[in-house]
């Protein structure tokens, strides 16, 4: 038989339950929980190398990128009030562990290890219960988080800009770049979605100029420009009268502008991306550290550093650093920042590297018998129709003193003049640059 007790006591349950779920609601009106389809390979960890806070007006925008597409869970905490992002296997990269923000509801962000320490957490720390959207842009994740002062009816705002302005001139960008914010250049390929405008979603790569072509706007000049910088870019083209307030957002797909080359006895040898201060720890690490022999020795104790010197036709500044001291010893005056097409060369024992417009650039044993620049080249898969062959020059190191050899093989092929072409050592370097035409 049912009592009166018992009837009230759930009742009272009832009552806790609908409580609890109103608390929830005005927290999130979404899912409340987000996790992405990417797939987790527990071996390979993800590099997140930025997490930016930026007033966008009517929200606050949390962009959260990493060097890979990845996996993540979006979780509510109540006590203290947060959104927390957590990224399975991730490594923060030079991040600062607290960030004030003051933006909005959001008042800073913490990173820390997640829970079980199989990951790290990113807090976005608030002041009030707020609306928040989700979205996944490549290899960024973008947090959309509504400001308690938006007050302007959307309504007000479409009658406001319904008059069409028949001279669009874009408002100047002014915001200064922060330090590590990856500035857009030609060639680059760039990723432009516009929030609830799925006909304006692009993928453009950067021409040669610096512009990119972009539905009702026409050319937009986006060199020079970082990732925030270009969104308001368009939207202030936009907002003349084609979108009432339009949310854009950019994500770099392909980094052709600022690269460094990072070759020889390195583990994943190759081209990087340059993003913002990169010191030449931070590139060995990306690039897996340097290479081992089976015997489980370095293949080089030292590495050269290439780099072209400007206002220099075709001159090259040569840096030779000991593996030893920077590695070993941790002696970090050799841990030298990089610039936008800087080479990174770690010689291997018993061989010579070419790189440059040959067609298949790479390390290349020495056999028993003498190789010269000629056969090195050869073996390289020959100069490409881009190559510059009267300017190719050797690397050499002699008696641990860096030197450079010029040598003219566009000379002594049309010659015959073998005498002048040069026999290579264990760890030379040939450079064959790109013709100016």
């Amino acid at each position: 038989m049912l009592r009166l007790s018992d009837i009230k006591i759930k009742r009272k349950y009832l009552y806790f339950t609908l409580f609890f779920m109103l608390v929830m609601a005005s927290i999130s009106f979404g899912t409340k929980s987000y996790s992405s389809e990417a797939p987790l390979i527990e071996s390979i960890p993800i590099m997140v190398f930025s997490v930016e806070a930026h007033d966008r007006g009517e929200f606050t925008r949390i962009k959260i990128t990493a060097d890979k597409v990845f996996r993540y869970n979006i979780l509510n905490h109540y006590e203290p009030l947060a959104l927390v992002v957590e990224i399975p296997g991730a490594i923060f990269n030079g991040i600062p562990d607290e960030t004030s923000v003051n933006s909005g509801a959001v008042t800073f962000i913490n990173l820390k290890d997640a829970l079980k320490k199989t990951g790290k957490q990113i807090e976005i720390m608030l002041s009030q219960g707020v609306n928040y959207q989700v979205s996944k842009v490549g290899t960024s994740l973008v947090v959309d988080i509504e400001n308690p002062t938006n007050l302007l009816d959307k309504a007000q705002r479409k009658d406001i800009t319904q008059k069409r302005i028949t001279e669009v001139r874009p408002q100047a960008v002014t915001s200064k770049k922060q330090q590590g914010e990856y500035i857009i250049g030609g060639k680059d390929v760039i990723e432009i979605t516009v929030y609830d405008e799925p006909d304006l979603y692009r993928k453009v790569r950067v021409s040669n100029h610096g512009n990119i072509s972009f539905p009702l706007i026409g050319d937009v000049k986006v060199a020079g420009l970082t990732e925030l910088e270009t969104e308001k870019r368009i939207e202030d083209f936009l907002k003349q009268g084609y979108i009432v307030n339009p949310q854009v957002s950019i994500n770099i797909l392909e980094y052709r502008s600022n690269e460094i080359y990072i070759l020889g006895a390195v583990n994943k040898p190759g081209a990087y991306p340059l993003m913002g201060d990169t010191a030449l720890l931070e590139a060995l690490s990306r690039a897996g550290g340097i290479a081992t022999t089976t015997e489980g020795s370095p293949a080089g104790n030292e590495l050269f550093l290439i780099r072209e010197e400007l206002g220099s036709a075709g001159g090259i500044e040569y840096t030779r650093i000991d593996l030893n001291r920077l590695l070993a010893q941790g002696d970090l005056s050799l841990n030298i920042t990089l610039k936008d097409k800087d080479t990174i060369y770690v010689p291997q024992a018993d061989s010579v590297f070419v790189f440059g417009e040959v067609n298949s650039p790479g390390s290349y044993k020495l056999l028993e018998k003498e190789i010269t620049v000629l056969e090195a080249i050869t073996m390289a898969g020959g100069l490409t129709k881009y190559a510059a062959p009267n300017r190719i020059r050797v690397i050499s190191n002699e008696d641990g003193v860096g030197k450079i050899i010029k040598v003219d093989v566009k000379k002594i092929t049309k010659s015959g003049d073998r005498s002048k072409d040069i026999v290579l050592k264990p760890g030379d370097v040939v450079v064959v640059p790109q013709s100016y035409f």
